[in-house]
């Protein structure tokens, strides 16, 4: 719970104090990705907002990329990663949903097209223990 708590209070750290410098040596700990355990992010979205629990962790992201192509980077990332894709559905609205397992670790994306272009997108990830990679 501490390690959840941590990650959320540093993301909100970051969104509050924008974008890190380069010459930052905790920028890294401060990324949503670092937030998510290593799940990846696409490297220009911007998180919006995080939540969690003890067991998981979501985080809300707006991105320039196309729904598609989000869902695009998604499918290679984790794969190439080692995670097995277990959904990867498109929704009657237009999203898209994918769901994902490494060992016993869940990971649910689900992305959205977002008007007048881009999309937004939520990651739903089991906080890592011991099983995972």
């Amino acid at each position: 719970m501490r390690s959840l708590f941590s990650a959320g209070a540093t993301l909100a750290l970051l969104l509050a104090c924008g974008e890190p410098s380069l010459q930052d040596a905790g920028a890294a700990e401060r990324t949503p990705t670092h937030a998510l355990g290593g799940i990846p992010v696409p490297p220009t979205a911007a998180a919006v907002s995080t939540s969690g629990t003890g067991n998981s962790i979501e985080i809300s992201l707006i991105e320039e990329m196309s729904a598609d192509s989000v869902a695009e980077y998604y499918r290679r990332h984790l794969l190439a990663l080692g995670w097995e894709l277990r959904v990867d559905a498109r929704l009657p609205d237009g999203g898209t949903s994918i769901h994902a397992v490494l060992g016993e670790r869940p990971v649910w994306v689900m992305i959205y097209p977002r008007s007048p272009s881009g999309s937004r997108f939520n990651v739903i990830a089991g906080v890592r223990d011991s099983t995972t990679r």
